[in-house]
């Protein structure tokens, strides 16, 4: 990440569907390629007034952080902002999100990066030194206050600030974005880390399967395919509830093909849960990773992290 980036019941009613055979989502998969390269910028923001705008993600290449920030300054002065309420982009469950700032982009990269910056809607609510608890032995808990839920993640990841958004863009802008997140492998290349997970609002859905059915192709396409040169496939949305009583709909995306244009590049997953969050708005937890290396997310550690999934109490 950046120089200067702020830190950071009940049982399963079935399997996590995400380990079954990925199908085609629609008539066919995505076509399309990323350079699955993302660099992650960071920002740190006094809180505000909450500022309504779009989410972000880019590659893995080296954009100046005086370029995020310009990006930021811009969008908080015309309008054009990078994120909205729903912590940005997510396909069509966002009506404002997945194509960036047409007008607010300072990054000279071509491809897309992972983006930090902290999150100006810092609402009230658990402290961020509030000591939360790991449901499962070892591991660490990261919680998210606007979206009310909290989950684990094993020791060697690094959880953000609570208020830190992570997500993607291109040259077009910010395409995807959450808060309440965690890495695993931060800086394995250049502005890269080799998996992240968090939670981000969502509007415009109709239900969660509709929801989170948007947001796995939103993610997928934005962390891994923004060249349009490797295969997206989705899963069918499937009912899901973690074994701590959070419940709403899953589906898995897969990228394959993806060109192998530096070292770093990598097909990849995106495990995404859509819920009704307690205000009554759906949220959904996002969980992207290189696939096809030595040290990419086990599907066996995925499972435990959403079973781990629960409601923030307080």
């Amino acid at each position: 990440m950046w120089p200067g980036q702020q830190p950071g019941g009940e049982q399963h009613q079935q399997p996590n569907p995400y380990q079954q055979q990925p199908a085609p989502h629609g008539p066919q998969g995505y076509d399309g390629q990323q350079q699955h390269q993302q660099e992650q910028w960071g920002q740190s923001t006094q809180p505000g007034a909450p500022v309504p705008g779009k989410s972000g993600t880019t590659p893995r290449v080296a954009v100046a952080i005086i370029g995020a920030v310009a990006v930021i300054a811009a969008a908080a002065v015309t309008g054009v902002v990078l994120l909205n309420e729903d912590d940005g982009g997510g396909g069509k469950a966002s009506p404002g999100g997945g194509g960036g700032s047409p007008s607010a982009s300072a990054s000279p990269s071509p491809s897309e990066k992972p983006v930090l910056q902290d999150d100006p809607d810092n609402p009230r609510g658990v402290a961020d030194d509030q000591k939360i608890e790991p449901v499962v032995s070892g591991w660490k808990a990261v919680y998210n206050a606007k979206r009310h839920n909290v989950y684990d993640v094993p020791p060697e990841w690094e959880v953000q600030s609570p208020t830190m958004t992570i997500g993607f863009e291109d040259d077009s802008g910010p395409l995807v974005s959450m808060t309440g997140a965690a890495l695993y492998k931060d800086g394995i290349c250049k502005y890269a880390s080799r998996a992240g997970a968090g939670t981000k609002g969502g509007i415009g859905a109709k239900n969660t399967k509709e929801a989170v059915e948007n947001e796995a192709g939103a993610w997928a396409e934005a962390a891994f395919n923004t060249s349009k040169k490797a295969t997206v496939k989705q899963t069918e949305p499937v009912a899901f509830s973690s074994k701590h009583g959070l419940k709403g709909h899953m589906a898995t995306a897969t990228v394959t093909g993806v060109p192998r244009e530096t070292k770093c590049s990598a097909d990849g997953k995106v495990v995404a849960f859509t819920y009704t969050d307690v205000n009554g708005e759906f949220a959904t937890w996002v969980l992207y990773t290189d696939t096809g290396v030595d040290d990419e997310v086990p599907e066996d550690t995925i499972a435990k992290i959403m079973d781990s999934l629960r409601p923030l109490e307080g």
